[in-house]
């Protein structure tokens, strides 16, 4: 499942005050990331870092740095 970030806003979100289906298969899509382990470590070694993690921290970073290093990125796009 995708979202582009090319199609009309009206047709991503659904009609105005109607819940958009996709959004419950992006969500379990999102939750099956916790169960993908990655090669690299948390910081403390104790265990592989999974994809969830990793994404979330990936996300969090460009949301923290985007401004200062690379205002040309649309973050809406991102």
């Amino acid at each position: 499942m995708t979202f582009s970030a090319a199609q009309p806003e009206a047709d991503r979100s659904g009609s105005a005050g109607q819940f958009d289906p996709r959004i419950l298969s992006l969500i379990s899509e999102l939750e099956n990331l916790k169960i993908v382990y990655r090669r690299s470590y948390v910081i403390d070694q104790s265990r592989k870092e999974n994809s969830a993690e990793h994404s979330w921290q990936l996300a969090l970073t460009l949301l923290i740095f985007h401004r200062t290093f690379a205002p040309e990125i649309d973050i809406d796009r991102a």
